[in-house]
C-alpha cells in the first residue's frame, strides 16, 4: 500500500514536470547559426545563415544583434533574399563586429514539416558571407535576440540561441563565395504618407521590395532635379508642396536596380492657375460669342 501511494506521488510529480516544466524550452523559438563548409583557412569566405527553427508560436517580429571576433573574421556581405522576414523595419548592415536587424513578417510565420521527412523545415533569416583574417577559433554568437508572437499584444516569445564555433587554419584553400544575379529587384507601390506621430505631420516616403537572388543593398530617391541621393524608408521628402516628380531606385548587391516613380496627390499650385486662367478665358470666350450671335440676329430682325 505504501508503495503504490509512493508510486503515484512520484508519478504525478514526474507529470507535472513534463507538462510544466518542459514546455518552457521544448516549445521556445530556436535561433541557431550554421555553416556547410567543413574546413576553413585564412582567406576562404564562408556563409552564415541564420535560421528560426523548431517555432511551434506563430510569431510575427523578430530584431538581433549578432557579435564576431573581429580579429579572426570580417564580415563581408548579408543576403536577404528569400527570408522568411519580408519586411525589415531595420535594414540587415555590419557595424563594426556586429550584425544589426529588425523585421516583421506580416500574418506570422510558424515552422511547417517536410511532408516526405517529416522534419521541421527550417527558416532562413539571413545569409551572411564572413571571411577568415587569422588562424584561431571563430566565434560568432547572439548577443541580443527578441522574438515577438503573433498574437496582437505584442508578447515577446522565448526564444533559445546556439552560438557558432569554427576552427580557423592559417592555410586557406581560397574559397570564395560567389552568386550570380542578373534579375532585378521585385516591383513595388512607394507611398506618401502623413503621420501626426512622425515628422511633425509632414510628408514621408514609405516603400520596401524584395531581390530573390542576392538581396536588396541600398536605396536611392530622386526629387525633381535634385540628385539621387541614399534613403531609407520612412523618408521624409525635401519637397512638401509635392510638386515635385520622385523616383525612387532599390539597388540589390549586385548592382540591378529597378526604379519606381511617385505621382504627387497634390496638383501644384502653379497648375490649377494655369487651368483656371484656362476656364476663365474660356468661358469669356463663350459669353462674348454668345453676345455677337445676340446682336447679330437683332439686327437681322430689324
Amino acid at each position: 500500500m505504501v508503495k503504490n501511494i509512493f508510486k503515484i506521488k512520484y508519478l504525478f510529480i514526474l507529470s507535472f514536470f513534463v507538462f510544466f516544466i518542459i514546455p518552457t524550452n521544448l516549445f521556445a523559438s530556436e535561433i541557431v547559426l550554421k555553416t556547410n563548409t567543413p574546413t576553413l583557412g585564412v582567406g576562404d569566405e564562408f556563409t552564415v545563415q541564420v535560421i528560426l527553427s523548431n517555432n511551434t508560436e506563430n510569431v510575427n517580429a523578430i530584431s538581433g544583434d549578432i557579435n564576431f571576433d573581429d580579429n579572426l573574421l570580417s564580415a563581408e556581405s548579408i543576403l536577404s533574399a528569400n527570408s522568411i522576414v519580408p519586411i525589415w523595419i531595420e535594414n540587415p548592415r555590419i557595424s563594426g563586429n556586429s550584425i544589426i536587424f529588425s523585421g516583421i513578417m506580416p500574418g506570422g510565420y510558424q515552422s511547417v514539416v517536410d511532408p516526405v521527412t517529416q522534419n521541421p523545415i527550417e527558416g532562413v533569416i539571413l545569409n551572411i558571407t564572413f571571411k577568415v583574417k587569422a588562424q584561431g577559433v571563430g566565434k560568432i554568437s547572439f548577443n541580443d535576440i527578441h522574438v515577438y508572437k503573433n498574437d496582437g499584444l505584442g508578447t515577446e516569445d522565448i526564444t533559445q540561441t546556439r552560438e557558432l564555433f569554427l576552427n580557423l587554419n592559417s592555410i586557406g584553400s581560397h574559397y570564395v563565395v560567389s552568386i550570380v544575379d542578373t534579375i532585378s529587384p521585385e516591383d513595388f507601390t512607394p507611398m506618401i504618407s502623413k503621420d501626426s506621430n512622425m515628422y511633425d505631420g509632414q510628408s514621408v516616403l514609405v516603400f520596401n521590395t524584395n531581390d530573390k537572388q542576392s538581396g536588396i543593398d541600398h536605396y536611392e530617391i530622386k526629387e525633381g532635379n535634385r540628385n539621387w541621393i541614399l534613403a531609407e524608408s520612412p523618408y521624409l521628402l525635401v519637397d512638401q508642396t509635392l510638386s515635385s516628380e520622385i523616383s525612387i531606385k532599390a539597388i540589390d548587391l549586385a548592382g540591378n536596380y529597378k526604379i519606381e516613380k511617385v505621382n504627387s496627390r497634390n496638383i501644384p499650385s502653379k497648375f490649377i492657375f494655369i487651368v483656371v486662367l484656362l476656364l476663365i478665358i474660356l468661358i469669356t470666350l463663350l459669353i462674348h460669342g454668345a453676345y455677337v450671335r445676340y446682336h447679330k440676329r437683332r439686327i437681322q430682325k430689324n
